[in-house]
């Protein structure tokens, strides 16, 4: 697959294209390679929009680990704007319609959303959070988004989930 390809598979059926934040990363990166890509290049997340933006990982996280090759990036004929690795896990810049196996990851992101309720029942009674929740639920599977998904209430220092507002 072309770099945008890989990363198009790897956000439709996991996470994301791979991202490398340190060390810890880059020996479970290399060992996956090993272990089951039998190629010269991988795909890895790491990319720029042109020769004078700065690299970044597709799932706009950020990291300085990159385990450039001896003279990489090099920027070979002005387009080599995606990361691509060995088998021996060092990075290369390479043109980003060039075909090569992608290695993708998948993780729990945890997102805490506050909301503003206006409602006469007590909403911290037990059977009108679970419809709240519910409602939620309801939403997320309106816009597509119920795939592992585990919908939670956060405590808060006076024991209740939700604050009496001004």
């Amino acid at each position: 697959m072309s770099w945008s390809e890989a990363q198009t598979h790897c956000r439709q059926h996991y996470t994301d294209l791979a991202t490398i934040d340190d060390l810890t990363d880059h020996l479970e990166f290399v060992e996956t390679l090993r272990a089951g890509v039998g190629a010269e290049w991988i795909w890895t997340g790491l990319y720029r929009t042109d020769d004078a933006a700065p690299w970044i990982w597709s799932d706009r996280s950020g990291s300085a680990f990159r385990p450039w090759e001896i003279g990489q990036p090099n920027n070979n004929g002005g387009s080599q704007f995606c990361a691509r690795t060995s088998l021996m896990g060092t990075f290369n810049d390479g043109e980003c319609d060039l075909k090569y196996p992608a290695v993708c990851y998948n993780k729990r992101r945890t997102q805490t959303l506050r909301l503003m309720l206006k409602s006469s029942p007590n909403v911290n009674d037990s059977e009108v959070k679970k419809h709240i929740l519910s409602m939620i639920e309801q939403m997320l599977m309106e816009k597509g988004l119920t795939e592992d998904v585990k919908l939670t209430y956060r405590n808060q220092s006076d024991g209740n989930i939700f604050q009496k507002g001004p």
